[in-house]
């Protein structure tokens, strides 16, 4: 089993979570979300109650986003002023994913992406890819 510690963004709010993930097809015990609170520290309300259950699906599927990063060589870079990014170097600089007109980094693989490749300047190198399908689609056409 493996704990994935993270942020998502659900509907205005930010939330902190911890999930944890099997490791391989073997463990018996299901994917899960263990703490799920908000970010700003309050309490939820009624209302956020009674969508738990989707923040915290959510919450699972970025969980799984975040170990697929870390098992496949990217990282996630904060850019600053509340953005990020999916950040890889390859030989010439870097390969940078965010969602789509947003300069987060997707929160699930299904999220539509952008993706850029950029020199060792950190200067954007031909065009911005895009990919509405998200990292499932990214993936899907080899990239």
């Amino acid at each position: 089993m493996k704990t994935i510690e993270g942020i998502i963004e659900y509907r205005g709010e930010e939330y902190d979570y911890r999930a944890v993930l099997q490791d391989s097809e073997r463990d018996y015990m299901p994917e899960r979300v263990t703490d799920l609170d908000r970010a700003d520290g309050e309490s939820m309300s009624d209302g956020e109650s009674e969508e738990f259950e989707a923040i915290a699906d959510l919450a699972l599927e970025n969980a799984r986003l975040l170990d697929w990063c870390e098992r496949n060589g990217w990282e996630i870079e904060d850019t600053g002023e509340g953005c990020s990014t999916m950040y890889r170097p390859d030989g010439n600089g870097a390969i940078r994913v965010t969602r789509l007109n947003d300069p987060v980094m997707p929160q699930t693989f299904c999220d539509p992406i952008m993706v850029g490749h950029y020199d060792k300047g950190d200067r954007l190198t031909g065009q911005v890819t895009t990919f509405p399908g998200g990292v499932d689609e990214m993936l899907r056409s080899g990239g």
